[in-house]
C-alpha cells in the first residue's frame, strides 16, 4: 500500500512529500524545487525509520490522505470488457482502504497476468475476489 508523508524542511526551506510503497520510498515531491546541495538531500528509504528519526527531532509530519475514485479505477485496470456498471456495485461495497488497495496492486496483478498470458478477470470479479488484499 502507498502511504504519503509531508513535512517542512528548513534545509531546503520546503515543502516536502515522500511516497513509500509497501514501507520503501518510492518517490519524492519538492514544493519549490531550488538548487539542491548534496548535503541537505538525505531521505530516508525506509517508512518505519523516516518516521522514528521524524519523531525523535520533532519533525512534524502529516499522512496525506490519498483518494482514489471509481475513475481512476476504470483507467487503471483497463479491461472495458467486464462491464462497467457491475465494476462500480462491487466498488461501492468496497472500503476506501480497500478501493486504495485495489488500485495500487493492479499494476502487480497485469505484470503477473502477462508473464502467466491468463485474461485478466473482469473488473467486478477483480474487486470482489479482493487478492488484492495481504
Amino acid at each position: 500500500m502507498i502511504r504519503i508523508f509531508q513535512y517542512y524542511s528548513s534545509g531546503m526551506q520546503s515543502n516536502i512529500k515522500l511516497s513509500y510503497n509497501d514501507g520503501f520510498l518510492c518517490a519524492v515531491e519538492i514544493d519549490e524545487p531550488k538548487e539542491i546541495k548534496e548535503d541537505k538531500a538525505h531521505f530516508i528509504v525506509r517508512e518505519e525509520f523516516f518516521l522514528k528519526l521524524c519523531k525523535h527531532h520533532n519533525i512534524a509530519v502529516t499522512e496525506v490522505e490519498r483518494e482514489v475514485s471509481f475513475e481512476m479505477f476504470w483507467e487503471r485496470y483497463n479491461y472495458k470488457a467486464s462491464g462497467r456498471i457491475p465494476a462500480l456495485k462491487a466498488w461501492e461495497k468496497l472500503t476506501k482502504a480497500e478501493q486504495i488497495s485495489a488500485y495500487d496492486y493492479i499494476p502487480a496483478y497485469l505484470g503477473h497476468l502477462k508473464m502467466s498470458k491468463t485474461a485478466p478477470k473482469y473488473g467486478s470479479s477483480y474487486l470482489n475476489s479482493k487478492i488484492y488484499i495481504k
